[in-house]
């Protein structure tokens, strides 16, 4: 499903109706509530994301059953068992040129850093907007884009966000296709779920492997990624330097060449003049 041209067609009015708050909060506040949409289906933020995640949904079908999974926002990041190995020290996945995960460009090129959930309707907002320009530095690499996935708003987000490290770790040329597809086809009129069949099909339909799909189909990459997704939001909590003017934090957060941008992200024009500027 390509929602793009629909997408496009409804920013104008979403813009008029100022419906581009972030999601997500920190330790010392209430978690602001996740964009609603007229046409699309956006999660509420229904957990502090300072606490552990909710109970998970009891699943006996999947080979890594969820009901078994325990995860502690409370780990540190750098003390997480299994991380994605093209993801720095900080949990960002750089995106080289042609969309491959852990590709680095030569250090003298801007870097655009984006911390984001999943399932934050802001974050799909963002992505659908500024979509060609992210595209286009991908595509001829006049900007490193760094993805930061965080599990903010709970067990789906975890999940999510698992995913997309599974696919970076074991396919990282389709890392960028599914990023992209994970907010086209799981936002919109017709969404897709976020159950781990959902985004198994997801992968597959960007071209990633059949073997790397199953182990989302299985439940294998919540397990093996879903600390790190959630310690990576713990972490994009406490750094410093991430908050807004307020000393709130959400999603999604903007940084270029390590500094929070609080510019227009609603403008695409206003993020390139910002690269350009800082290039």
């Amino acid at each position: 499903m390509n929602t793009r041209k629909r997408i496009v067609a409804a920013t104008a009015a979403v813009l008029s109706l100022g419906l581009l708050a972030g999601c997500g909060g920190n330790e010392t506040a209430t978690p602001e509530p996740a964009v609603t949409v007229p046409g699309t289906a956006t999660p509420e933020p229904t957990e502090d994301p300072t606490e552990d995640p909710a109970t998970p949904p009891t699943d006996g079908a999947l080979e890594f059953p969820e009901e078994n999974l325990e995860f502690d926002r409370s780990v540190a990041l750098a003390d997480v068992e299994f991380t994605p190995g093209p993801a720095r020290a900080d949990g960002g996945i750089p995106i080289g040129i042609g969309g491959v995960a852990g590709a680095n460009l030569p250090s003298d090129v801007p870097e655009l850093t984006v911390y984001l959930d999943y399932r934050c309707g802001a974050c799909y907002w963002f992505e659908n907007i500024n979509l060609d320009l992210l595209t286009g530095f991908v595509n001829d690499g006049t900007a490193q884009l760094v993805v930061h996935p965080v599990g903010m708003l709970g067990w789906d987000s975890g999940r999510v966000a698992a995913a997309s490290a599974w696919v970076a770790a074991n396919a990282p040329e389709q890392f960028f296709a599914f990023h992209v597809a994970l907010f086209e086809e799981t936002f919109g009129d017709n969404p897709m779920g976020v159950d781990a069949a959902s985004l198994a099909a997801i992968a597959r339909g960007v071209g990633v492997p059949d073997a790397v799909a199953a182990g989302i189909a299985s439940g294998e990459s919540f397990a093996t990624y879903g600390q790190w997704a959630f310690s990576s939001a713990s972490s994009f909590l406490t750094t410093p330097g991430l908050e807004n003017a307020d000393d709130q934090r959400g999603t999604p957060t903007i940084a270029i060449n390590g500094v929070r941008w609080d510019g227009n992200w609603q403008s695409p024009e206003a993020l390139a003049a910002a690269i350009n500027a800082a290039g």
